[in-house]
């Protein structure tokens, strides 16, 4: 858990640091989001690296890692979500 911490600080760190003047809030999406979700997808290929044969684990603990990262996943996309509804405008 200290590591996600760690990891999370270097990343506000490393973004803070590369900040643009007068940069939009849209370029600023552009420029960090790559690093994050490749960050996310490094993560899922290390949490991958559990299910070879050096480990022993049960359905049940499979099941309960899929639970968590599909409810954090859904959480995160349902953010997403919200922002894009809030801008439709009223139409019939």
């Amino acid at each position: 858990m200290n590591e996600i911490k760690d990891l999370n600080t270097d990343v506000e760190t490393n973004e803070e640091e590369n900040a643009v003047a007068g940069e939009t809030r849209a370029e600023k999406f552009l420029r960090i989001a790559p690093s994050r979700v490749n960050k996310v997808l490094h993560a899922l290929d290390t949490l991958g690296n559990l299910s070879g044969s050096g480990y022993e684990y049960t359905p049940e603990q499979v099941e309960s890692i899929r639970s968590a990262i599909n409810e954090r996943f859904e959480e995160v996309m349902a953010g997403f979500e919200k922002k894009k509804n809030k801008n439709k405008d009223f139409s019939f």
